[in-house]
Order: C-alpha cells, then sequence, then structure tokens
C-alpha cells in the first residue's frame, strides 16, 4: 500500500517545533552533562487559513482534509507535500485533534500537528 500524502497543502506560514531526544544530569561538581538519544526532529502546526469548504467537508474520496484526517489519525504513517521553504519531504504522521473554525462567508480555517518520523 503507497504511503498517503496530505492532500491540502498548508499556507505558507508554519509554526515549527524543533526537538531531541536528550539524557541529561547533574554531576556531583554541578556541571550539567547531556547525551543525545536520538537526531533532531520536526513538529508542525500546519495551517490552514479561509479555505472554500471543499477543502475540508468529507467527499467519497480522501481529497480532503477531514476524510483523510477521519482514515490517518491513528499513527499511520503518512508523507506531507514538500516543506515549504527547505524543499524537504518529510515521512511523519499525524499528531494532534484536527481544529476547525467556520467563517460566516462560508470559509473555514484549520489546523493539525505534523510530527516527523
Amino acid at each position: 500500500m503507497p504511503t498517503p500524502v496530505v492532500p491540502v497543502a498548508p499556507d505558507r506560514g508554519l509554526n515549527v517545533e524543533r526537538q531531541k531526544t536528550i539524557l541529561l544530569f547533574t554531576a556531583d561538581d554541578g556541571s550539567r552533562e547531556s547525551r543525545v538519544k536520538r537526531t533532531q526532529k520536526l513538529r508542525m502546526e500546519m495551517v490552514y487559513n479561509n479555505h472554500q469548504k471543499k477543502d475540508f467537508l468529507l467527499t467519497a474520496n480522501l481529497a480532503t482534509m477531514q476524510p483523510f484526517w477521519n482514515a490517518y489519525y491513528d499513527g499511520a504513517t503518512i508523507v506531507q507535500c514538500t516543506h515549504p521553504y527547505t524543499g524537504e519531504v518529510l515521512t511523519g504522521w499525524i499528531d494532534s485533534n484536527l481544529k476547525e473554525k467556520w467563517d460566516m462567508q462560508n470559509l473555514v480555517s484549520f489546523s493539525w500537528i505534523f510530527q516527523e518520523a
């Protein structure tokens, strides 16, 4: 089965958190020591502002965000579209609830968290 690709491209503004898993301890002499347990990973909030409802609402396929999130928010590995600034193609998973906000002009803004694998 091919790795699914996020159906809707995010807006250019991204909120990114870089994280590392480290072992950190303080020695008897008071000095701090640490060891990186894995390489740095990206955690990005994918933000979509003022999109048409056709980009969000349930359809017969997974070409919109709501059915895509419903299908893959159980830890399935996905491929996110190319990072707009670095050009990297990132592999990871959906790591949050899907937040939505509807506007009076029938536009929807939504967001979710992408965690790099």
